[in-house]
């Protein structure tokens, strides 16, 4: 990306941003310096429609939580195109209330811009972000719009409204995680013949990689499994009950060594194909009724906390 002009409070977000050491995960000084930003008169991005802080995060074209990151431009382009593909589907399935979760904002970012690309308005819009760490909660009230509703819940716990809700499990990682994960794909099924999720998470060699491995190999055998897109070891796709056959395929090879002493579904002296990824990325250019349907009241209230929480 280019030089871009910032104002000092887009100075002020993007020195947050530097504050610790990690790109994805909310540091807790980063929500300490913010809440000392607000009482010294930072603007209370908080209190901001959609659109207007859409207009503050997305700088003369280029999205300023993304300015400084190690892989920005990737990074940006597997994003967009994931929050193009959500848009797409959400207005396809006529649906106002995304439920998902984001670290400091970037995948918000992109959503709304796709929204607005879309020609939708993105204040008739609710997005849902739940996470279970309160310090990226206290950044998710101080920080988001208006029309975010956090809630300091694990996200496979909820399934209420999910007929009428765009569910996207947006996981930096599934960790320990797999088997609630498959429990609430295979409950989250049951409730309605028209459910779709969206899915990204990383294979990537961590602790949990064999778990993770053979949760890659269920995946297409027990679900609909539809690939959208991948920035390395972070695959995004859409899941649902199977409802037909797919045999349009492309194969990625999976060294088995570091997984097998975590399944007994494989061996140590050979690869598996993970039957997950089509011939050809998905288009998301789909046919929308042009009747919307009205946004939807949500019955729990954004998360109020202040310092003392942190």
């Amino acid at each position: 990306m280019g030089t871009i002009i910032t104002t000092p409070c887009q100075d002020d977000i993007i020195r947050l941003l530097n504050i610790g050491n990690n790109s994805i995960i909310v540091q807790p000084q980063q929500v300490i310096e913010l809440i000392h930003l607000q009482t010294r008169g930072f603007v209370k991005v908080g209190d901001m429609s959609g659109n207007e802080w859409l207009d503050l995060m997305w700088n003369s074209g280029t999205p300023l939580l993304f300015h400084g990151h190690i892989d920005e431009d990737n990074l940006l382009t597997d994003q967009m195109r994931r929050a193009e593909y959500v848009v797409a589907e959400m207005r396809r399935r006529r649906l106002k209330t995304l439920r998902t979760m984001d670290g400091h904002g970037r995948f918000l970012t992109c959503f709304l811009m796709a929204l607005r690309m879309a020609g939708e308005d993105v204040d008739t819009y609710t997005i849902e972000i739940y996470d279970i760490d309160h310090n990226a909660n206290v950044w998710h009230e101080l920080f988001f719009p208006t029309n975010v509703l956090v809630a300091e819940e694990n996200i496979l716990e909820e399934y209420d409204d999910l007929d009428d809700t765009m569910v996207y499990l947006n996981f930096c990682s599934i960790g320990g995680q797999v088997a609630q994960l498959e429990e609430f794909l295979q409950t989250a099924f049951g409730k309605g013949d028209n459910i779709k999720i969206m899915l990204s998470f990383s294979t990537r060699a961590t602790t949990y990689y064999g778990e993770v491995g053979a949760f890659s190999l269920r995946l297409p055998k027990k679900y609909d499994w539809n690939y959208l897109c991948n920035r390395g070891n972070f695959f995004s796709g859409l899941v649902s009950a199977i409802k037909h056959t797919d045999t349009s395929k492309k194969r990625l090879r999976v060294d088995t060594d570091s997984i097998a002493e975590t399944s007994d579904d494989f061996s140590n002296d050979e690869d598996v194909d993970i039957d997950i990824f089509p011939d050809e990325e998905v288009d998301v250019d789909v046919e929308v009724d042009e009747e919307v349907c009205k946004p939807k009241k949500r019955k729990n209230p954004r998360v109020i906390m202040d310092e003392d929480d942190v």
